[in-house]
């Protein structure tokens, strides 16, 4: 435990171990390929027209996410809705989508069907004191892979498929 007994070491002690384990290099190399895959799926993401990365000048390894439905061009309509009051019902309905979309990959992921993604309340705030939703995805495995980031796309696709069918129903 810390000195003042509010936390336990272990987590300390871990990483402390590991580097000990692997070394300077050894760490980095680890830490340089959890940035790689980070930047892998922003790179991948750009490709897609209903999706905009939000922090896309982070060199970190989360990677924040906003999903558009079909016939929005994502980063037209994420730049919009930061900053024009007039769309502040859009915003708040592409953050009912988004929250839908998180939802549904987090019903996937606990049956086993996608990785696991962490909705942002908020990620930021719009100039006129709206929330803005968002969708994390982490790279911090060691194991993370291309193919991984290519599993979490279709799930992503998956899921926003899935919710703009239930949409179009209603």
């Amino acid at each position: 435990y810390t000195l003042e007994c509010s936390r336990s070491g272990g987590p300390v002690l871990a990483a402390l171990s590991n580097l000990m384990m692997l070394g300077k290099d050894g760490f980095r190399g680890l830490l340089s390929h959890c940035l790689q895959m980070s930047e892998l799926m922003r790179q991948k993401a750009r490709d897609l027209p209903w999706l905009t990365v939000l922090n896309a000048d982070n060199h970190g390894s989360v990677v924040v996410i906003r999903v558009y439905p079909d016939g929005v061009d994502a980063d037209s309509a994420y730049r919009a809705e930061k900053a024009d009051a007039s769309q502040r019902s859009a915003l708040q309905e592409h953050n009912r989508f988004n929250e839908a979309v998180y939802m549904s990959t987090r019903d996937a992921a606990e049956s086993g069907d996608s990785p696991v993604f962490v909705q942002t309340n908020r990620y930021r705030g719009t100039s006129y004191g709206e929330p803005i939703v968002g969708i994390k995805f982490f790279t911090l495995s060691v194991f993370s892979d291309p193919e991984s980031i290519d599993r979490a796309l279709a799930a992503l696709v998956k899921a926003r498929d899935k919710v703009s069918k239930a949409q179009a129903k209603t």
